[in-house]
């Protein structure tokens, strides 16, 4: 994995050797890009450049104070990480072309990343489409990712049947509401699974992912 900066975030690379595009995933909480890095060559094999970011006070980035944060105010917490890695995504997108990354751009994330997913669509235009996995749309103390924000992207959501952590509906309720606005936009949830997906069910929602990508390669780049 090749070590860059985009914008505010270190960041690991795995560069396809004929992109078909570039797909910027987002870890969850208490991982790091270099977490990622099975998802990362998977993406990689598939024809796409990868990119893993530590998200902010993670990884490269570690902050002590996020443990005793989270015990004290998890919800204050949880909103802050997503604000913060929504609000940089910017600057990352701007770091791609600096390392001759193009288009077209995929936004992905797992639970604290998918959450900001959402966020980060909603700000950064630039993004050709979008996956969540095991993520949510409304976040305690931050405005809810709305249809509108989010119309012209492709999107693929996907969520557990029994997730303790991150409820259903209001992804749900996202989905219905592009699909009703003709979107493209999709709802995977995987049956009987809980938040930490059992590893064989892991990796068929990878198969979703990559054939979700397939038709993301034919967009325009951006």
């Amino acid at each position: 994995m090749e070590p860059v900066m985009l914008g505010p975030a270190p960041a690991g690379l795995l560069r396809a050797d004929r992109p078909r595009g570039t797909v910027l995933l987002l870890h969850g909480l208490g991982a790091d890009a270099l977490a990622g890095l099975k998802e990362l060559a998977l993406l990689q094999g598939a024809g796409w450049s990868a990119v893993g970011v530590d998200a902010p006070t993670h990884g490269r980035r570690h902050d002590a104070s996020r443990e005793s944060d989270w015990v004290s105010d998890r919800k204050g917490t949880l909103a802050r990480l997503v604000r913060q890695s929504a609000d940089e995504l910017p600057a990352i997108v701007d770091g791609l072309s600096a390392h001759g990354l193009g288009g077209p751009i995929v936004l992905a994330g797992i639970s604290l990343g998918a959450c900001a997913v959402w966020r980060g669509l909603a700000r950064e235009p630039r993004f050709a489409a979008g996956v969540a996995i095991l993520g949510t749309p409304q976040i305690d103390g931050l405005p809810p990712t709305t249809p509108e924000a989010l119309l012209g992207r492709a999107v693929l959501a996907i969520s557990a049947e029994h997730d303790e952590v991150i409820p259903l509906p209001p992804t749900q309720d996202l989905i219905d509401g592009l699909r009703a606005r003709g979107e493209d936009a999709a709802l995977s949830i995987l049956p009987g699974s809980p938040h930490a997906v059992p590893e064989p069910q892991w990796w068929r929602l990878w198969g979703q992912v990559l054939r979700f990508l397939e038709r993301v390669s034919r967009l325009p780049a951006g």
